[in-house]
């Protein structure tokens, strides 16, 4: 089993690549939401590959310290992203997007191709 520490939320005011923001509000209680939740790859359900130990925060950034006993193509790099609920949201007309006010974790995943923009990639600790 790896350990690996990950940024898995960040607070900002730029869009990601789908046209969203998530609000300081919506990631409030993202540390306290994501400890003992599954680790998938890709979002697979099929793929559960670890857990989130712990987290906290750090600024605007949630860090999550996970343990994952196999990450397939380890050889690229790989970015931690929280999966879950959107409870809450206002339309943004200019991105056709969304602005996150409120949303439940649910799962972790590590993937190649996070739509946050220029997020930094998990590391081995």
């Amino acid at each position: 089993m790896k350990q690996f520490n990950a940024i898995v939320g960040i607070v900002n005011e730029e869009p990601d690549a789908n046209g969203n923001i998530f609000t300081r509000e919506a990631l409030e209680k993202l540390d306290q939401q994501i400890v003992g939740k599954k680790v998938t790859y890709n979002f697979n359900p099929q793929m559960v590959i670890g857990v989130v130990d712990s987290a906290y925060r750090v600024g605007d950034s949630v860090i999550a310290e996970i343990s994952v006993m196999d990450i397939p193509y380890h050889d690229k790099a790989l970015f931690a992203v929280y999966g879950g609920v959107v409870d809450a949201m206002e339309d943004i007309v200019e991105t056709g997007g969304k602005k996150i006010t409120k949303f439940r974790a649910n799962e972790i995943s590590l993937t190649e191709t996070p739509a946050d923009q220029n997020p930094p990639p998990i590391k081995e600790l």
